[in-house]
């Protein structure tokens, strides 16, 4: 795929995933013994994206502050290929296959 991409055969997007929130994540630290350790935080918004990216650097992607599902993904899809229809049509493109997170090792 990387090969026909760098041809200009492909179009190869990367694709992933990621969130970012207000909420305090600190699964492990360091204190000393009858140290009591506070780290304050409040629950407030979330914010996910999802992003494709070209090795040169073309980038597409969209953000919610609900869940990306899999209607919102194949919306997003859909307005993708359709727009790459029209303006690029001599190439393919292809969407590599997404990692989860339980596939990292």
């Amino acid at each position: 795929m990387e090969q026909g991409d760098s041809k200009g055969k492909i179009g190869l997007y990367y694709a992933d995933e990621s969130h970012v929130c207000t909420d305090g994540y600190v699964p492990y630290g360091w204190q000393f013994k009858d140290e009591h350790v506070y780290i304050p935080s409040a629950k407030a918004a979330r914010l996910n994206t999802f992003g494709m990216i070209t090795r040169r650097n073309q980038y597409k992607g969209f953000r919610a502050q609900e869940s990306i599902n899999a209607d919102k993904l194949v919306d997003f899809l859909d307005r993708f290929y359709s727009a790459i229809q029209i303006h690029d049509p001599p190439a393919s493109y292809l969407l590599p296959i997404l990692k989860t997170e339980s596939t990292y090792p």
